[in-house]
């Protein structure tokens, strides 16, 4: 009686709340078109399909917009270039004025003082020699401070970076318990979990302050969205480019780091690369980054198997069809990278498997299948400097190092579904080992 009762009244969201991965996987693995489902009183359409990625942030974008699963993020972020609706002349006037800072040639210099930051990362990691490293806390302190001085040109004190840390986990744990709650009490009522919150978004907007302050890098041509949207667009926009180079940033780099050192081959066949990339001294020039196609497949590889944004939520503004599937007017739709990375008609019969040559010459599955930044208008504008940051941390580290694993087994390791994908709840733990050439370099 108690099962039909909330059966009936959550409808598939207790099944969903239980492991969300597992949901997605058993009702979109090989299915050929959309699921309609509900959570509590609310309807959405899930989708895993290259054709329902292009109709929803592509073809038909007009009628699908940010909707009441973006909310959660709004304490955080403020109105900001993620969280503002594509129809608003907010957003629109946001994305023109960042987009040419965020190409490829644009971010060079941002990109040179990235790599300078990682030189002395490397050094702190060497100092940690076959001591166990907690891939979350090491690779969120070097993508933090790596974006910080790509974007802004400026350096994170070492205060700045324990605070974004603290309360960016604070901040993950709040939204991704309340995110698909019909009822959030925590929300509604003066609770520790609600001050902890309060707190955690305090640190942030402080640290964001702070950045902006310093007024370098891309904040310099930014100025006349102040103008226009008032004082907060500054720091709106710094916490948002703060916590996606720290928070997604960091939790591919962790899957990255321990894939290589579960996969010693894998780390051979990166490192015949590395030494043509890496200087003497250790460097890598930012120039170098374009021209290493193994380690452009290894973080590929990462981000297919580890989405970071491993769903997309759209809510319809009209009724429509998506691949043969009736959407209503306020329905959500849920499209699910996690399972559409992993979809057997498209990746072969080894898609769970951790292969990056399939990355290797010209891919042949359809544009949309692999979407780790998204598509369409609203497709990531850091989506470059992460993936060379990714890259440079990759090469670096097995430049440098021998990594050992700490734990089971890469395909043993489950990810922790929350509002992004993170790391499993025991954690990503290795150890290094200083390589020899490094040693007599020192």
């Amino acid at each position: 009686m108690r099962a039909l009762f909330s059966k009936t009244v959550l409808g598939d969201l207790p099944d969903f709340q239980a492991d969300p991965l597992a949901f997605v996987e058993r009702h979109l693995t090989g299915a050929d078109k959309p699921v309609p489902v509900r959570f509590g009183p609310r309807r959405f359409v899930l989708a895993a399909r290259p054709s329902a990625v292009r109709h929803v942030l592509v073809d038909n974008r007009e009628v699908y917009d940010k909707g009441p699963e973006i909310a959660k993020l709004l304490p955080v972020f403020g109105e900001s270039v993620v969280t503002s609706l594509s129809s608003s002349e907010r957003w629109r006037d946001t994305r023109k004025t960042l987009a040419p800072t965020f190409g490829p040639k644009s971010l060079d210099h941002g990109l040179a003082l990235a790599l300078g930051v990682l030189g002395g990362e490397i050094a702190k990691m060497a100092a940690s020699r076959l001591k166990p490293l907690n891939l979350h806390d090491t690779m969120g302190r070097i993508s933090m401070r790596m974006a910080a001085a790509a974007l802004f040109h400026c350096a994170i004190t070492d205060e700045q970076a324990d605070t974004i840390q603290r309360s960016c986990a604070v901040a993950h744990e709040r939204i991704s318990e309340s995110a698909w709650r019909p009822v959030d009490i925590d929300t509604l009522l003066p609770t520790p979990k609600r001050a902890r919150f309060r707190d955690a978004i305090a640190g942030i907007h402080r640290v964001a302050g702070e950045v902006v302050a310093s007024g370098g890098g891309i904040l310099a041509g930014m100025r006349q969205l102040a103008d226009t949207y008032g004082p907060d667009c500054l720091r709106n926009e710094a916490v948002t480019m703060l916590i996606a180079g720290f928070e997604t940033t960091a939790s591919t780099a962790g899957w990255l780091l321990y894939a290589l050192a579960s996969r010693p081959d894998l780390a051979d066949w990166l490192r015949e690369e590395a030494d043509g990339a890496v200087t003497a001294g250790g460097d890598i020039p930012a120039s170098k980054l374009r021209e290493l196609p193994r380690a452009k497949a290894i973080v590929q590889e990462v981000m297919r198997l580890y989405p970071s944004t491993w769903w997309y939520a759209r809510t319809a503004q009209a009724d429509d069809l998506l691949d043969g599937v009736p959407v209503a007017k306020g329905t959500s739709v849920l499209l699910v990278p996690w399972v559409l990375h992993r979809q057997p008609d498209i990746w072969g019969a080894n898609a769970a498997e951790f292969d990056p040559t399939r990355f290797l010459g010209r891919p042949e599955h359809d544009r949309h299948a692999f979407v780790p930044f998204g598509a369409g208008p609203r497709v990531c504008l850091g989506q470059h400097l992460a993936t060379y940051n990714l890259m440079a941390m990759a090469i670096a580290v097995v430049s440098a190092f021998d990594l050992i694993p700490l734990g089971p087994a890469l395909e043993d390791r489950r990810p922790f579904a929350g509002v992004t994908l993170g790391h499993p709840r025991e954690g990503l733990t290795i150890a290094v080992n200083v390589r020899p050439r490094q040693r007599l370099a020192a």
